[in-house]
């Protein structure tokens, strides 16, 4: 059940000539990537009152390009009379996509000749626009300042990569000193994301319960092309759509090969919408529906393996998970604890539904401890009363999912205060426990209130980041894969105290990871024997931290944890971490480079590191946050 587009083909940004379309404020000049398409019209001016620390611009998602405009500084006045220089103009349109930075300098205007202090006249500074890299800073633009006493100005830079036509000014400033020294910058956004033309939805003749949707690029239309697609076939509970890859897609999107991508559906009637993702990941609008009706029950391919007697073919079947418990104890949110069912397939991703109906399933992001899934759905509506069902998943090709689980119902808790009765303080309004009264100001013995009485404890509850905004990162359900051994990858994985030489069974981890696909799965495995250990949901940045359960059960031995995911080209993404697991139950973790064992040693209990109790994971969609802790059963 995944939401990764299917990527066809890879497809330059381009900057459409004159195309001054959407842009997006630049609010004191600073910019981040993805926060929001740009508004139309919109320019920043760069002057000499603009903070320094405010002279930059990252470029936001949807953006293709900037207009610049360039002043120098006016040259200083000499004596007898000498007028500075008026310093140089650029105005050149450049090409941009989502993250690059410019630097901005705002040119100095020279200083006048003093007589008395015996100085002379001082030339004015150049504006300059620089690219910055990692790996170097390259001034593209630049109007030079204005001679001193003198007429002219430095020379204006203007780099080679720019089209002559796109420079549509290079020359002297002609006016006021008051108007000089100064840049400013709009954004030119990209042109909408080409609609697919959908041309026909229908089950497969040949393999029952396979959707073969055939579908043109709609290139004939003025926009973005698209780079990827991909599909859905209806709408959640939530009232938004539900989308995943095509299984497959074929053709060359012309007329003579159109593109055909297929799904696999269960018996039933469904609405068939294609949408169009370009390669900086924005979406075009749905296709227009196409209706189709499967009759016939998918077939899932049986597996050669051993069945138990040496030999043979064997049916997949994956076992019904079981929701053990479902509570809402902070406003909005459901804590879920989910034992997976019994049975040969393990499941490598679970989904949930307020319904079960097809076409409602969304993936539950979750964690593993001690064998028991464990998760958080929030963004729920606080008071409402909500009935989940979980399902399993396992498989890369070919997805395999179990039956739903018997549902659950749960009230969500709701963040109003309740007036308590008969005046009394609430227990989370009770002076916490270092403004209590000393044990010599507590009432005798006999004076205490029984101890079934007594006030519980205070709870801390470790904080966790907090999810994205969905429009700002779009969910990407693909299930990650899970390689049968470990996979040759770069040994890029790391945790937040630094690359980990020994880990301790039972011992908690906060995996750390980056150069994957923003709003896709990545799932951290241990191996030799492979065990997915939870699934988190990689950030705008390309990156995650997720805290993992090193398995109780794991041998001491050579052993590696791997985060499977998606490359930002839509390829498979392995990094790795080689660890040794330590039969005594020492972790050693070296931090800081110093070859010093930096924690103690694992006893069994909960880790006091308050640091690996607020690891949360980033998701979009239906913004979902891990739990990395089993729910304790209720007290009685």
């Amino acid at each position: 059940m995944s939401a990764e587009p299917t990527k066809r083909r890879s497809v330059a940004w381009a900057l459409a000539a004159g195309a001054v379309g959407l842009s997006v404020g630049l609010g004191g000049g600073v910019l981040l990537p993805g926060l929001a398409l740009a508004e139309a019209g919109s320019t920043t001016t760069f002057g000499l009152d603009t903070p320094e620390a405010d002279r930059e611009l990252v470029v936001p998602a949807g953006t293709c390009g900037v207009t610049w405009t360039l002043v120098g500084g006016f040259g200083g006045d000499g004596l007898e009379g000498a007028v500075g220089g008026a310093p140089g103009s650029v105005v050149a349109k450049t090409a941009a996509t989502a993250g690059q930075t410019y630097r901005i300098g705002v040119g100095q205007p020279g200083s006048a000749a003093d007589p008395d202090a015996e100085a002379d006249a001082t030339a004015g500074e150049a504006s300059t626009v620089t690219l910055h890299t990692e790996d170097s800073d390259a001034v593209i633009l630049s109007a030079g300042g204005g001679n001193a006493a003198a007429e002219g100005h430095e020379a204006n830079v203007v780099d080679a990569g720019i089209p002559a036509d796109d420079v549509l000014m290079n020359g002297e400033f002609t006016g006021t000193s008051a108007e000089a020294s100064i840049i400013t910058a709009q954004l030119i956004a990209c042109p909408p994301v080409v609609v697919p033309q959908l041309v026909s939805a229908e089950e497969s003749p040949d393999t029952p319960g396979t959707v073969l949707v055939t579908f043109q690029p709609g290139g004939d239309v003025a926009g973005t092309p698209a780079d990827s697609y991909r599909v859905s076939t209806g709408v959640g509970t939530d009232g938004e759509r539900n989308w995943e890859s095509f299984a497959s897609l074929e053709g060359e999107g012309t007329s003579e090969s159109p593109f055909v991508g297929t799904i696999t559906r269960a018996p039933g009637d469904y609405q068939i919408v294609v949408q169009g993702v370009s390669a900086d990941g924005r979406y075009s609008d749905p296709s227009a529906p196409q209706p189709v009706t499967v009759a016939t029950p998918v077939v899932i391919p049986p597996v050669t393996g051993d069945n138990g007697g040496g030999g043979g073919e064997q049916q997949v079947v994956l076992a019904t998970p079981t929701i053990e418990e479902a509570v809402s104890d902070r406003p909005g949110a459901v804590d879920l604890t989910i034992v997976p069912g019994q049975g040969d397939v393990t499941p490598t991703a679970y989904e949930y539904s307020f319904d079960g109906t097809e076409g409602s399933w969304k993936t539950l992001n979750f964690t593993t401890v001690d064998g028991v899934v464990l998760a958080t759905v929030t963004e729920l509506t606080e008071g409402a009363e909500y009935t989940f069902h979980v399902r399993a998943l396992a498989g890369s090709d070919v997805v395999v999912t179990s039956a739903a689980s018997a549902p659950k119902t749960v009230t969500v808790k709701s963040s109003a205060v309740p007036t308590p009765p008969n005046g009394e303080t609430p227990a989370d309004e009770q002076p916490p426990s270092d403004e209590q009264p000393p044990a010599d100001q507590q009432p005798p013995a006999d004076q205490q209130p029984p101890a079934d009485e007594q006030p519980a404890p205070p709870v801390v509850t470790p904080p966790v980041t907090p999810a994205p905004d969905a429009g700002e990162q779009p969910q990407d359900q693909r299930v990650p894969n899970v390689p049968a051994t470990v996979p040759d990858a770069p040994l890029t994985l790391t945790t937040d105290k630094g690359q980990i030489s020994t880990v301790a069974p039972g011992e908690k981890i906060a995996i750390i990871g980056d150069g994957f696909k923003p709003g896709t799965n990545v799932s951290v495995i241990v191996y030799s024997e492979p065990q997915v250990l939870g699934t988190t949901l990689v950030g705008p940045d390309g990156s995650f931290r997720f805290e993992v359960t090193v398995p109780a059960g794991l041998p001491a031995g050579q052993h590696s944890l791997v985060a499977s995911g998606i490359a930002p080209d839509g390829s498979e993404r392995f990094i790795r971490m080689n660890v040794t697991v330590d039969a005594d139950g020492t972790a050693t973790i070296d931090g800081n480079g110093d070859g010093v064992d930096d924690t103690l040693a694992y006893t069994g209990a909960e880790p006091l590191v308050p640091a690996l109790l607020g690891a949360g994971a980033l998701v979009g969609g239906g913004a979902l946050l891990f739990v990395s802790r089993r729910r304790r059963a209720a007290q009685v």
